[in-house]
């Protein structure tokens, strides 16, 4: 959606058209600069299995976008380019409208069909509440005999709002709700749905966890709760958790930033430059493709695959038909993308990538029940702590994601390196058969029984 406004005319058309096509043929030269160095460079083999040519070029590729793509020659023009674009998108709206509305008719189409996809083999839920776009999911179990529910610390779950819960439940058997359901948890996930009429700001965002958590010990008779937040998620979970901290019992946190600053992966350094002023000014509400393509963009030779790759993930030596169709739904999730708020992803970006006010203290959230803006203090976070971090993450890294163990102050704390993968630490066979049993354990522990 977009709200600036701006006069039209062909002369000024003409100039934001050519400015936008010079600026993109300035990103195109920039990969071809780092894909040739990837062709010419010496390789650094490490393995027999390296020293194949595609899998040392694409290790190569993977290098030398990780250096260049992060550079100030780079940002530079990704920052002239994203402006140009914004400037496009701002002349030609007013003339853009029967293209709009078609678009408009295919993506309802199409997130018809990857619903249809994504819910086949969820675990079974009902919606308990509703605010907003917002959606309170109760999960229980039907596939393991139907088993009752053990523990009396009802356990709430949040994912990033930038894509769709599905991840957390991607099918039977390869389910982190799933996996503490069958343990018998009372599982609950806020699904922020597809958040067109949902409030505009990161508190707003806080106050949807805490409405839903309010409502989960209403219905669960408890008076706390267990949250496991992940990503995003994981940082709205931590705020939460630092500034409520008397309704959460256990924390998990699973791949989710403390210290913006010391993430040094290709996304961050994006962020940082992103000119988020002027694209608020010019749009309401921010397509998440447009996230799910800067992640493609980090190296497309690589990632324009990695539905492909993370399927073969969830299964590793599974038939070629079940590899397809984990393939397909994990491309069906990575498609699944909302149109956040402007004001939510302008508080995200700008005060968290690019003036890191979590860890420094200066984060402030404003919540109905009070009167005035209360500041994040991290060191707040006293209930037990499980942290999960990735050695290999390339979307948090684990210089950004661990120094939450050394800021809590609880004195019960647990950090656990998991090497497979964002993505992948949710979905992959290894993190189900490895992982979850441990972190499923670790809850266990410390929820008290019916």
């Amino acid at each position: 959606m977009h709200r600036m406004q701006s006069d039209f005319s062909e002369a000024s058309l003409v100039h934001n058209l050519q400015r936008a096509i010079a600026t993109n043929n300035n990103m195109i030269f920039h990969y071809w600069m780092v894909y040739m160095s990837a062709t010419t460079k010496p390789k650094s083999l490490k393995s027999d299995y390296l020293s194949q040519p595609i899998y040392a070029w694409i290790n190569q590729s993977n290098l030398e976008s990780n250096r260049y793509l992060k550079s100030d020659t780079f940002l530079d023009s990704f920052n002239e380019y994203m402006k140009s674009v914004i400037e496009l998108h701002s002349m030609t709206r007013t003339v853009s409208y029967p293209a709009t509305t078609m678009a408009s008719l295919l993506d309802k189409y199409n997130a018809e069909v990857i619903r249809a996809v994504l819910e086949m083999q969820e675990t079974p839920h009902e919606i308990v509440y509703r605010i907003d776009d917002v959606r309170l999911l109760h999960y229980f179990d039907l596939w393991h005999n139907g088993s009752a529910v053990k523990y009396g610390t009802p356990l709430v779950i949040v994912y990033a709002p930038v894509n769709s819960y599905h991840i957390m439940d991607i099918r039977r058997g390869r389910s982190i709700v799933e996996n503490f359901v069958s343990a018998g948890f009372d599982v609950y996930v806020i699904d922020w749905g597809r958040q067109l009429n949902n409030k505009p700001s990161l508190s707003d965002y806080v106050d949807y966890i805490h409405k839903s958590i309010e409502e989960v010990k209403k219905i669960t008779q408890s008076a706390q709760v267990s949250i496991l937040g992940y990503s995003w998620g994981g940082v709205l979970s931590m705020i939460y958790s630092s500034i409520r901290g008397k309704n959460v019992k256990n924390l998990i946190l699973q791949s989710a930033h403390v210290d913006f600053d010391k993430d040094s992966s290709i996304l961050a350094s994006w962020f940082r430059r992103l000119p988020v002023d002027d694209i608020i000014r010019e749009f309401d509400s921010i397509d998440c493709r447009l996230i799910n393509l800067a992640l493609i963009m980090r190296n497309p030779a690589v990632h324009s695959f990695d539905a492909f790759r993370f399927g073969g993930h969830m299964n590793k030596g599974a038939s070629y038909s079940q590899l397809g169709l984990d393939a397909t739904r994990i491309a069906a999730w990575m498609s699944d993308t909302p149109m956040i708020p402007a004001g939510f992803f302008r508080d995200y970006i700008a005060k968290l990538y690019q003036q890191n006010q979590l860890v420094n203290n200066k984060l402030e959230i404003i919540l109905p029940d009070k009167d005035k803006p209360e500041i994040v203090d991290l060191a707040q976070i006293t209930m037990p702590l499980l942290n999960i971090v990735d050695d290999l993450d390339d979307i948090c890294t684990l210089p950004a994601a661990s120094p939450i163990n050394d800021i809590a102050t609880s004195n019960d704390k647990k950090l656990i390196r998991f090497p497979i993968g964002h993505i992948e630490l949710s979905i992959s066979s290894n993190s189900h058969k490895e992982l979850w049993p441990q972190v499923v354990k670790w809850l266990e522990l410390r929820s008290s029984k019916e």
